[in-house]
């Protein structure tokens, strides 16, 4: 009877433990405050005695070494001090290195930083369910795992079975959190107004605000759920309903659609709060392991044309966007259904599945596929989203279109439309990457007027907050699926695809899009039929070269299978 006495915790004494929490919390960010402060007296000294001892117009080369060697040295230790830090501090380095905006090597670094962290007791995630719930685990579930499964800078995750049988993800939220946080929001803020100060040209200040917005999102587990059910009801409107489970209908209809394959899990709403958040358990891949995914017998390629094509309906069409899109948040589930070819293959001979395979599948759909596994990517923590304007996404899908069709010219106003007329020259560089080595792309940056990353913070500092986060959405998208196999050429295609579906029809819907009724010079271009005629031609084209380049890989693919050859998926 004595732990159940916890169940009955008042309202008033509810508030005074969280007060509690939160005061603790408080308390021990001072440590990670003053190591933060240690690091950037030191950095902020060490670039001053450089800045004073060598000129940049005297001795380029010699200013260029030692300032990369002094990046290193200190990105290396910013490095560590957010991993001793943790939490909100490894999210700010992660954010950071998302972007364009810090040095190359500051990226290289903090890139490394992983969202983990040391579970907390059990006794204390029990505590936590306690006060959210009313009752303890062994009372909520049939059995719930003591170990955590994972555990990151937020929050941790338990696996739990239902009295149903359904196996299920709780994930747990840190006491005292929100009070740590804020601690530790203010003293990176303080940083970046400091970091201003002293560097004038380089404009951080944006960072800190986009990084305050996002936490404030994800430390409500509420806005996950809303966020989960909302892109399935845009990605699959015939089957959502408004209820708790709305995203466990899409899921269902995803895995019988062959355009789709994305999903999210079903979360439970009987046993979620804004601390809590109780979901389907999901058995998968993680994205980037492609050692895995080929031993599944998925093509690591497709997966990251699923990924780009995922998030681009996203953009293009729905202008909803999944804003946190890093390998630990998307998983790869196999399916389970084979094409007809690869069943063949194995030797399984009933009469009745070769019926069943044709009507699934065929022959050919198996070939255009590209792999013997069909799969779904399933999106996993949905606390922070990007909504954009309709004005927004008709000029982002104008500008790539532009960039698919090879229109340079047209790329740069629609980007001047969007950010300024810095912007026209450096987005269309920091969206394609076209170089085709590093010294190519720094060759492409100097041309477009990128003659450092002062540029671009200067860019992003001024542009609107809406385009900024697109930016980095499309940076993290195209690592994901770069390590994936996926090309340029790619990603052109896959966007300049969806960017087309994205625009309004041709005629009467261009009316009202420019500011108080009249049209861009880019509006106008794209109401032009033959404009739109060229880019739908150049997709055609790449279309039908594509499919019979998979056609003709995935008939190699198979001769050499039956051959005994050894088969290399991609």
């Amino acid at each position: 009877m004595k732990a159940r006495s916890s169940l009955y915790l008042g309202p008033a004494a509810a508030a005074a433990v969280k007060a509690g929490d939160d005061i603790l919390a408080l308390i021990g960010s001072l440590p990670r405050t003053l190591r933060t402060l240690q690091w950037a007296v030191q950095a902020a000294v060490g670039y001053k005695r450089l800045m004073m001892s060598l000129a940049p117009d005297l001795d380029p080369e010699g200013y260029n070494a030692a300032i990369s060697n002094l990046h290193n040295f200190w990105a290396q230790r910013l490095t560590e001090v957010c991993r001793a830090n943790g939490g909100v501090y490894v999210k700010a380095g992660q954010f950071a290195a998302a972007f364009g905006a810090v040095p190359n090597e500051y990226r290289k670094h903090l890139a490394l930083l992983q969202d983990k962290a040391k579970p907390r007791p059990f006794h204390v995630v029990d505590r936590v369910l306690r006060l959210e719930l009313g009752a303890g685990a062994e009372e909520v579930f049939a059995e719930f795992s003591a170990e955590a499964t994972a555990a990151a800078s937020l929050a941790q995750v338990h696996k739990a079975r239902l009295a149903d049988g359904r196996q299920v993800a709780v994930k747990v939220q840190y006491p005292g959190l929100r009070g740590a946080a804020n601690a530790d929001l203010t003293t990176l803020g303080c940083l970046s107004r400091a970091a201003q100060a002293l560097f004038p040209e380089f404009r951080l200040g944006w960072l800190f605000e986009e990084l305050q917005l996002k936490l404030t999102e994800e430390l409500d587990f509420h806005v996950e759920i809303h966020n989960a059910q909302k892109l399935m009801s845009c990605m699959y409107p015939s089957s959502s309903s408004g209820g708790g489970g709305g995203s466990g209908s899409c899921s269902s209809r995803c895995s019988a659609d062959s355009r789709c394959g994305v999903t999210v899990p079903t979360a439970h709403a009987g046993l979620c709060t804004s601390k809590i958040l109780t979901m389907e358990w999901i058995d998968g891949l993680k994205v980037n392991d492609s050692a895995a995914l080929r031993a599944a017998r998925i093509s690591p390629h497709a997966v990251g044309r699923a990924m780009d094509e995922a998030f681009a309906e996203m953009t293009f069409v729905h202008g909803y966007i999944h804003s946190d899109p890093h390998p630990g948040n998307i998983m790869v589930r196999p399916t389970g259904r084979r094409g007809l070819l690869s069943w063949l293959l194995r030797g399984t001979w009933q009469p009745f599945e070769v019926v069943l395979s044709l009507c699934r599948r065929g022959l050919l759909s198996w070939l255009l596929r590209g792999t013997w596994q069909p799969f779904e990517v399933v999106l996993l923590d949905h606390g922070s989203y990007l909504s954009i304007s309709n004005r927004l996404r008709q000029q982002y899908c104008q500008l790539w279109c532009s960039l698919f069709a090879g229109d340079s010219a047209g790329a740069a106003a629609v980007a001047i439309d969007l950010g300024g007329q810095r912007a026209g020259q450096i987005l269309p560089v920091i969206l394609t990457q076209r170089g085709r080595n590093k010294e190519e792309q720094k060759e492409m940056q100097r041309a477009a007027g990128v003659a450092s990353f002062g540029d671009i913070t200067q860019l992003l500092a001024t542009a609107p907050r809406d385009v900024v986060e697109l930016l980095r959405i499309a940076a993290v998208v195209r690592n994901v699926t770069a390590s994936l196999g996926c090309s340029l050429a790619d990603r052109l295609r896959i966007n300049g695809t969806w960017a087309f579906r994205g625009l309004p029809s041709y005629g009467s819907a261009w009316a009202g899009l420019g500011p108080d009724g009249d049209l861009s010079e880019a509006d106008k271009k794209f109401a032009q039929m033959g404009y739109r005629v060229n880019i739908q031609a150049r997709l055609l084209v790449i279309r039908g070269y594509l499919a019979v380049n998979a056609v003709l890989n995935r008939t190699l693919l198979a001769t050499l299978h039956v051959f005994g050859q050894p088969v290399v998926l991609y």
